[in-house]
C-alpha cells in the first residue's frame, strides 16, 4: 500500500493526474499542486535551488510576487490589518509560484503525454456532466433545449473556461497524430465540446470562438501547405463541429436572444435587473469610481462595495458580488494602475515568450499550448474572473510553469546534442 501511494505521488504522475483531478473533483487538483509545492520546498532547502535565478521562470516569479504584493497592499492601504486581509488567500497561488517553479526545474516529459492527460481530463468532466444531466431528467432536457447549466462540482463559468483551454491545448498536434491518437482526440473533443456548451457560460463560448480563430491563423500556413493531403481530416473536424452546434442550436439561440434582450432593456431602462444588465451597470459605475482612486484603488475584494456607492439602481446587488465580472476592471478598481499593469504583465510576458519560441521546432507544440493558455485567460478575463478562484489560479500557475520550463529544457537538450 505504501509503495502504491509512493508511486502515485511520483512527480511525473502528479503532472499527468493534475488536469483530470482539477476539473473533475473539488480540492484534489489543488491538493496535487500542494504536493508539487512540497517538491519545490525540498529543492529549495536540500538542493539549494533559487527561484529568482532560474532563466525559465525568473521573470514570471518576479511578476507574480509583485502582483500578490500589490493586491495585499491594496487591502492594507484601504482597510488596515483587520479581517479583510483574509481575502488575500485567494491570491496565494501567486505568492507560492516561485517555490512551485523549483519543482519543474529540469523536468522532462513528452508533450504527447501532457496532451493525453488533458484529453482524459476532458473525457472525465464530459462524463460527469452527462450523468449529472442524465440522472436529473429536467436538467438533461434543459441541457440541450434550454438554458440549463451543468458543470459538475465546479462553478459553470469556471468550468467552462477551463474546458475551453483544455479543448484547444489537447488538439495542438491534431494534424500530426496517428490513427489511435486521432480516435482519442475525437472522443475527448466531443466530450469537451459537450461540456463547454452544456455549461451555458456565454463568456466561455466567446473565448472558444476567439481562440478557434487565433489557433487557425497560428497554424494557417501548415493547414494549407503542409497538411493539404489530409483534407479529409479537416472535413471531419468541420462536420463534427457543425453537428455539435446543430444539436445545441436551440440552447445557443435562446441564450443569445436572452442576452441581446437584456442588453436592449438595460439600454432603455437601467432600473430593470438582468444578468447582462448588471454587468453593464457595474462596468459603467466602475469608470466613475475609478476617477477617485486611479493609483491605489479600493482594495482587493473591497472594490465592489465602493463601486456600489456610485450605482443609482442596483447598489445592493453590486455590493454582494466579490468581483466586477471583468478581470481588468477588477484589478484596476482593486489596486489602481499598478494592479492593472501587473495583471497585464503576468499574462503577456509569458505570452511573448511563447510567441517567439514557436519558431523553434522542438518547442512548437509547447509554445502553441502556452499561447492558448495565456490568450485564453486574457480573453475570458473580459467577461469573467480570471485570477482569484482557486481552480483558475491552480490551472494557470501549473501550466505556465510546466510549459516555460519545457521550452528551456528542450532548448538545452538540443544544444547538448
Amino acid at each position: 500500500m505504501f509503495n502504491y501511494i509512493k508511486d502515485l505521488l511520483n512527480f511525473k504522475n502528479l503532472v499527468l493526474i493534475f488536469p483530470v483531478a482539477l476539473i473533475s473533483v473539488k480540492i484534489i487538483g489543488n491538493l496535487i499542486l500542494f504536493f508539487i509545492l512540497l517538491v519545490g520546498i525540498k529543492n529549495y532547502f536540500i538542493n539549494n535551488y533559487q527561484p529568482f535565478k532560474i532563466p525559465a521562470t525568473k521573470m514570471i516569479s518576479i511578476i507574480s510576487i509583485a502582483y500578490f504584493s500589490i493586491m495585499l497592499l491594496s487591502i492594507i492601504f484601504n482597510a488596515g490589518f483587520n479581517e479583510e486581509i483574509k481575502h488575500i488567500a485567494r491570491k496565494l497561488h501567486f505568492l507560492l509560484l516561485p517555490i512551485i517553479s523549483l519543482a519543474f526545474l529540469g523536468f522532462k516529459i513528452d508533450v504527447k503525454a501532457i496532451i493525453m492527460s488533458i484529453k482524459i481530463g476532458l473525457i472525465s468532466i464530459g462524463l460527469i456532466i452527462f450523468f449529472q444531466g442524465f440522472f436529473s431528467h429536467e436538467g438533461f432536457i434543459d441541457l440541450i433545449w434550454d438554458e440549463g447549466r451543468l458543470s459538475g462540482m465546479i462553478n459553470s463559468n469556471v468550468s467552462g473556461d477551463i474546458m475551453v483551454l483544455m479543448f484547444f491545448m489537447s488538439i495542438v498536434r491534431f494534424f500530426d497524430e496517428n490513427k489511435k491518437e486521432l480516435l482519442l482526440t475525437f472522443i475527448s473533443s466531443s466530450f469537451g465540446l459537450f461540456g463547454i456548451l452544456s455549461s451555458g457560460s456565454r463568456g466561455s463560448w466567446l473565448t472558444f470562438t476567439i481562440l478557434a480563430i487565433i489557433l487557425f491563423f497560428l497554424k494557417f500556413k501548415k493547414i494549407l501547405f503542409v497538411y493539404h493531403n489530409k483534407k479529409s481530416l479537416l472535413y471531419g473536424v468541420g462536420l463534427f463541429l457543425i453537428s455539435s452546434l446543430i444539436v445545441f442550436a436551440p440552447k445557443i439561440h435562446i441564450t443569445f436572444q436572452h442576452t441581446l434582450s437584456n442588453v436592449l432593456i438595460w439600454a432603455d431602462n437601467e432600473e430593470i435587473y438582468s444578468s447582462s444588465g448588471i454587468r453593464l451597470e457595474m462596468w459603467q459605475d466602475s469608470l466613475e469610481a475609478f476617477k477617485d482612486a486611479p493609483w491605489y484603488g479600493y482594495g482587493y475584494r473591497l472594490a465592489n462595495s465602493k463601486v456600489s456607492e456610485y450605482s443609482q439602481n442596483h447598489s445592493e446587488v453590486i455590493s454582494s458580488f466579490t468581483h466586477l465580472h471583468n478581470e481588468y476592471i477588477t484589478a484596476l478598481l482593486s489596486a489602481g494602475f499598478p494592479g492593472l499593469f501587473l495583471l497585464i504583465l503576468i499574462l503577456f510576458v509569458p505570452m511573448s515568450i511563447f510567441f517567439k519560441s514557436r519558431h523553434y521546432e522542438e518547442n512548437y507544440y509547447v509554445s502553441i499550448m502556452g499561447i492558448v493558455l495565456t490568450m485564453g485567460y486574457a480573453i475570458s478575463g473580459i467577461t469573467h474572473i480570471a485570477f482569484g478562484e482557486e481552480h483558475l489560479n491552480a490551472f494557470y500557475v501549473f501550466y505556465i510553469l510546466l510549459l516555460l520550463n519545457l521550452i528551456v529544457n528542450n532548448k538545452n537538450n538540443k544544444e547538448l546534442r
